[in-house]
């Protein structure tokens, strides 16, 4: 069932979804050749926490760490570890914070250290991707609007759309309805609408599969985590989105982003 949200419930996901963009600012000096993804996990928990806030995603049917740390042809939802970043390195970091039981959730992927111009402009697609998205989160669209504008724009430059994974609705769960598929669905989907919270998060990887031009299979390593059968790299983008009176209202805007 989709929900609409009241001003009150929307003021404190605003809130929420603000600690999670700051995350990201304190995070940021951090992503480093040479540090661990379990330190990064800490330092964002102990950020989450000092701001009244809790980490969204701990303890999520039996999630231990705060944010997903997903590395190169990792995909998502990935465990915080050990594992040492290099330099040219690609991570994703999935987060989320939880303000008196309303969530937030964004993910934002990091270059570590320099790579070639075809990663960064890999990755560079998959933001814009995502705001293509954005823009078509209006009152009265479908999410197939959504679905088609990411598509559009991401299957002419030679990416794969993974479809295992799909945004969602967001409230007092972290995963509601609607699904919304980055490509476009058969049916039209559910119509948007005033007071709805969404996330949109295209998840792109930059090899395709030359045999049917689809992205490479995901495979799941253990409970959580997952990467790509070919070992292509895997780019993913996702904000918290308000349907709200003049359009869409970005809640997990970052500081780079105003």
């Amino acid at each position: 069932m989709i929900t609409i949200k009241t001003r009150s419930e929307i003021d404190k996901m605003r809130f929420a979804a603000d600690v999670a963009a700051r995350t990201f600012t304190h995070l940021n000096p951090h992503v480093l050749a040479g540090r661990t993804t379990q330190h990064l996990d800490q330092l964002a928990e102990s950020y989450i926490r000092s701001q009244g806030c809790t980490p969204a995603f701990k303890n999520y049917k039996g999630f231990s760490g705060t944010c997903c740390m997903s590395v190169n042809d990792e995909a998502v939802h990935c465990l915080p570890s050990e594992y040492v970043l290099k330099d040219g390195d690609i991570i994703k970091i999935d987060l989320g914070a939880d303000f008196e039981g309303w969530k937030s959730d964004t993910c934002k992927t990091y270059i570590v250290g320099t790579t070639t111009p075809e990663v960064e402009a890999f990755v560079r697609s998959g933001y814009e991707a995502m705001r293509k998205g954005i823009e078509q989160a209006v009152d009265g669209k479908y999410v197939h609007d959504i679905s088609l504008a990411v598509q559009q724009f991401v299957r002419p430059l030679g990416y794969g759309i993974v479809e295992d994974f799909v945004g969602h609705g967001i409230g007092k769960n972290i995963h509601e309805d609607p699904k919304i598929p980055c490509v476009v669905p058969k049916m039209a989907g559910a119509r948007l609408a005033e007071g709805m919270v969404i996330c949109i998060e295209p998840i792109l990887t930059i090899f395709r599969n030359p045999l049917d031009g689809k992205a490479p299979k995901i495979l799941k390593q253990g409970e959580w985590n997952t990467k790509t059968e070919d070992e292509s790299l895997v780019c993913h983008w996702e904000h918290t989105i308000y349907i709200g009176p003049n359009g869409p209202e970005i809640l997990t805007l970052r500081e780079e982003e105003k």
